[in-house]
This record gives C-alpha cells, sequence and structure tokens, in this order.
C-alpha cells in the first residue's frame, strides 16, 4: 500500500494510507495508529457525501456510486482535530 494521502491543511504531514488513489471503485483507508471518530466524503463543491463511525484499523469506501472527480475524504479524531485528505475517482 502507498502512502499518498497528505493533510491538505499541512501537505508534509501524512495521515493515513490510501490505496488506491486515483481511485475507480473501492478505496482503502488505514488509520495507522490514529484514533479517528468520524470519517466523512465532501465533493469537490464540499457538500457531504456521507457521513459514518471510523472503522479502526481499516475501512473500505465504495466510490462507485459517486461521479468522477474529486473528493475530500475528512477525518475527525477523538480530539476534535480534523484531517482532510484529497482523492481523484476516475
Amino acid at each position: 500500500m502507498k502512502d499518498l494521502s497528505t493533510d491538505i491543511t499541512n501537505p508534509s504531514i501524512a495521515i493515513t494510507e490510501i490505496d488506491p488513489n486515483p481511485v475507480s471503485g473501492i478505496l482503502n483507508i488505514d488509520f495507522k495508529n490514529e484514533d479517528f471518530e468520524t470519517l466523512s466524503i465532501l465533493n469537490s463543491q464540499g457538500v457531504l457525501m456521507i457521513k459514518e463511525k471510523a472503522i479502526k484499523p481499516r475501512q473500505q469506501l465504495d466510490f462507485s456510486k459517486y461521479v468522477t472527480g474529486l473528493y475530500f475524504p475528512e477525518l475527525v479524531k477523538t480530539t476534535g482535530e480534523i484531517k482532510r485528505v484529497k482523492v481523484i475517482y476516475h
């Protein structure tokens, strides 16, 4: 699994592993050892597509129900800290 995801507010910090990116179907998210509480997906216009409980240590998301484009998985830690990553769906 390649570490392709970065915190878009601080691009030098890898926050999770995402495979594959770009995605064409199922997106795998490995939370490493970070304690995330929720996972949301926003589209490129900032519209909330889904919000669900983060499932550790690994979660899968099916992008096949979305239109192609840019998406932002948003991860919220139990401390309230928010991390947002960039994913391309094609």
